[in-house]
């Protein structure tokens, strides 16, 4: 089994990774706590034994709540191990609105990784950075419109035969009828599957 391209770790990060940051209390004290995790369901743990190669570190473990289908999870959490994923993250960055997450819980890690327990001027800077690592997690709705917009421009600025890719109709001749599946509308996708049917 090669090591994986680095892109295609970004990816699996940009689809499937958490960038976990917070601050709890650890005898009277407030710790900043700083993890990076990905979950793959049980029957796929190759993926994170890669990324284990990949990294040269980190642990995985089965993920300890009970549901339908069980996940292994990734971690990237002691100090050399995330000063490694921040390494990856400037030579292949996040493509995806997740690169805000990322962004924020690096310059967060960098404090943590700086520092020697104490937070001095920074605690109230990591606790509004912290809040912010959860805020810019919240879907946005308005962007949805925008990136309509803005695609159907782009799209048909590239010609009909482009835009046709996005906005595919139904290939039997004379229906305009939108594309459903298998190349043909709701109405007739369902005549050709009684047609197979009946064939069989």
């Amino acid at each position: 089994m090669d090591k994986p391209n680095g892109w295609w770790v970004t990816g699996m990060i940009d689809g499937e990774g958490s960038f976990v940051a917070g601050l709890y209390e650890q005898r009277g004290r407030e710790q900043l706590q700083i993890q990076f995790r990905l979950a793959q369901r049980a029957d796929d743990w190759g993926v994170g034994a890669l990324l284990v190669r990949y990294f040269g570190c980190g642990k995985m473990h089965l993920e300890d709540r009970v549901q339908p289908n069980p996940r292994y999870i990734f971690q990237l959490a002691s100090k050399p191990e995330l000063r490694v994923l921040i390494d990856h993250l400037a030579q292949f960055p996040l493509q995806s609105k997740k690169r805000l997450d990322s962004d924020i819980w690096v310059a967060l890690a960098e404090v943590y990784l700086a520092s020697r327990g104490g937070w001095g001027e920074r605690k109230e800077w990591v606790r509004q950075e912290c809040l912010r690592l959860q805020e810019v997690r919240a879907f946005d709705p308005s962007v949805v419109g925008q990136a309509e917009q803005k695609l159907g421009a782009e799209l048909f600025r590239g010609g009909r035969k482009t835009w046709r890719l996005f906005d595919r109709r139904c290939s039997v001749e004379g229906c305009n009828r939108k594309h459903f599946g298998l190349g043909f509308c709701n109405k007739h996708y369902k005549r050709e599957k009684r047609r197979v049917a009946a064939a069989v």
